[in-house]
């Protein structure tokens, strides 16, 4: 099972992709406890997923269920947050409540999600939660799920931006 990791600090170009021989493949664990995630039409790395065991999943679970409730309760504008956590807050030079876009990177294209605010919130490190469909945007509606072919929307890798005025 796996969380979703952005693979580089927000703000930054991504980073240029490594040549084949040094890249590990699809699927694999690196020795960070990572899986590699690749645009399939292009083969650019844009991503890792940490990954996480059975319990973590479980507390995941059980703390977006209990957030569920309030979220649900709210209006589309105030719907508008993405959780993150406090560490990566400050890593990426960001604050609680500083509007930002939320950006998805899928086959050499780039989905934005504008305007969200941050808020820290108690989530696995390099993970980002938001309300749908305030961040369907971010979905691309060609990455499916094998057997359900539905949108992959339960792992988008994501880069976070300060939001333009």
């Amino acid at each position: 099972m796996a969380e979703s990791v952005p693979r580089h600090e927000p703000q930054m170009a991504p980073p240029p992709v490594a040549p084949e021989a040094a890249r590990p493949p699809q699927g694999a664990v690196t020795a960070q406890g990572t899986l590699a995630v690749y645009e399939p039409g292009s083969g650019k790395l844009v991503g890792e997923v940490r990954v996480a065991t059975a319990e973590q999943v479980r507390e995941a679970v059980r703390a977006s269920r209990a957030a569920q409730g309030e979220w649900a309760r709210r209006t589309f504008n105030e719907r508008r947050d993405v959780l993150l956590n406090q560490e990566d807050i400050d890593a990426a030079g960001l604050q609680a409540q500083q509007v930002v876009d939320l950006v998805s990177h899928f086959n050499g294209e780039e989905r934005i999600a504008r305007r969200f605010l941050v808020v820290p919130y108690s989530i696995p490190r390099r993970s980002a939660a938001t309300y749908f469909p305030e961040a369907n945007a971010l979905v691309p509606i060609n990455h499916v799920a094998e057997r359900s072919n539905t949108p992959a929307s339960k792992s988008v890798v994501i880069s976070i931006r300060k939001s333009s005025p």
